[in-house]
C-alpha cells in the first residue's frame, strides 16, 4: 500500500529553546541549530486510569535529567546512557510537519562523534500501526542528516542487567586513574567478572565489585547483556560505539 506521506511537500521543523519558539524548513542547516538542547515542545496529559508512568531519568553521560513518558521510554534512555556515547539528549524536542501531517519524535541525541540521532519509542505491538508516521520521520531525518531509529522493548534479561548496572553509574564508583591503569594492564579478553573484581585495588571486595560494575556500566569492558551476569561471565573490550553499539546489543 502506498504511503500517505508522499514527500512532495516541503517539510518544516518547529522547536523551543531558551523560551523562544523557532520554525525552519527541513534542510541540513538544522544540524547546526542545537535541537538536542531543545525544550519539550509538548507536555503529557494526566487522566484517570492512565497506565503509563512519566518522570525524569538522571542521565549519567550528560549529567542532566531527561523526561520520559513511559517505562519503555525510560529503559531506552537507560540503554542510550549506557552505550550510545551521548553528549546531550532532548525529550520530545520538535514537531515535524509534512503537508497536513505532523509528528513529535521522542528523543534527539547528540553523540561524542558529533552525529545526531532522532529516536522514536514504541511497543512492538504498535509499530505496524505507526509505519507511515515512521516513514515520514525517516525521510525528514535523511533530508536533514539526522540518523533515525525506532526502539521497542529490550529482552527481560537485557532490561534486568541494565537496571542493575545503573545502580553503579554514579561517578562516585569510578576507579582512580591509577586503579584503572592497573586493571587495564591486567585485563585479558575473556577475563571473568569475578577475576575483574579481584584485580581492582580496593580495601574491601565489596568496594572492588562496585568499581567493577561501574566499569561495566561505562563500557570500559563489555559482556552479553542478554545473559545473566555472574562471577563466571566473560568480559571483553568494546568493539562498537555509539548507535552501532546499541544495534549490536539489540541483535
Amino acid at each position: 500500500m502506498k504511503s500517505q506521506y508522499a514527500f512532495d511537500t516541503a517539510g518544516t521543523v518547529e522547536w523551543i529553546r531558551d523560551g523562544e519558539r523557532f520554525r525552519d524548513a527541513v534542510s541540513p542547516a538544522l544540524l547546526q541549530r542545537g535541537l538536542y538542547q531543545a525544550a519539550r515542545i509538548r507536555t503529557g496529559k494526566n487522566y484517570q486510569r492512565r497506565v503509563n508512568y512519566e518522570g525524569y531519568y538522571w542521565c549519567a553521560a550528560t549529567e542532566a535529567q531527561v523526561w520520559f513518558e513511559s517505562l519503555l521510554e525510560r529503559s531506552v534512555l537507560m540503554l542510550l546512557d549506557h552505550a550510545a556515547d551521548i553528549m546531550a539528549v532532548s525529550s520530545q524536542p520538535m514537531r515535524l510537519t509534512v503537508g497536513e501531517h505532523s509528528h513529535i519524535p521522542d528523543y534527539l541525541a547528540m553523540h561524542a562523534d558529533g552525529s545526531q540521532t532522532v529516536i522514536d519509542v514504541k511497543p512492538a505491538r504498535r509499530v505496524e500501526r505507526a509505519r507511515d508516521q515512521f516513514e515520514m520521520t525517516a525521510k525528514v531525518c535523511a533530508a536533514v542528516g539526522w540518523g533515525y531509529r525506532v526502539h521497542t522493548e529490550l529482552s527481560e534479561q537485557q532490561r534486568t542487567n541494565l537496571e542493575f548496572l545503573s545502580y553503579f553509574k554514579n561517578p562516585v564508583y569510578a576507579p582512580t586513574g591509577h586503579a584503572s591503569a592497573l586493571v587495564d594492564a591486567a585485563f585479558r579478553d575473556g577475563l571473568t567478572f569475578g577475576e575483574l573484581a579481584v584485580a581492582v585495588p580496593a580495601a574491601r571486595l565489596a568496594d572492588a565489585r562496585a568499581i567493577a560494575l561501574h566499569m561495566l556500566w561505562s563500557r570500559t569492558y563489555t559482556f552479553d547483556l542478554g545473559t545473566r551476569l555472574t562471577n563466571q561471565t566473560s568480559l571483553h573490550r568494546p568493539t562498537t560505539f555509539g548507535m552501532e553499539a546499541i544495534d549490536a546489543i539489540r541483535q
